[in-house]
């Protein structure tokens, strides 16, 4: 139950698309493409995602993630997850 938000960044200023989700529904985003959701709706929402293909390699996360992630003390490693920076 619940609805969920998808919206997908398609690089190019005025094409980026968004989507309400709701029970049931399936989306499927091209390999390379941003993505990212979010609840839309007052209730909790469950969202299950699959990533497929012989390779699912690694998180690349949006710049404005990356920097919204330093702003708390965190970083992605070599292998796309977020990890804290060492205080110096």
């Amino acid at each position: 139950k619940g609805s969920d938000l998808c919206f997908m960044d398609q690089r190019i200023p005025g094409h980026e698309r968004e989507v309400i989700l709701e029970a049931e529904d399936t989306v499927s985003v091209p390999v390379g493409i941003y993505r990212g959701f979010k609840n839309a709706g007052d209730t909790p929402a469950t969202l299950h995602f699959i990533v497929g293909g012989p390779d699912t390699g690694k998180v690349h996360w949006h710049p404005s993630v990356i920097d919204a992630a330093r702003e708390t003390g965190l970083a992605a490693d070599d292998n796309g997850l977020l990890v804290e920076i060492a205080a110096e």
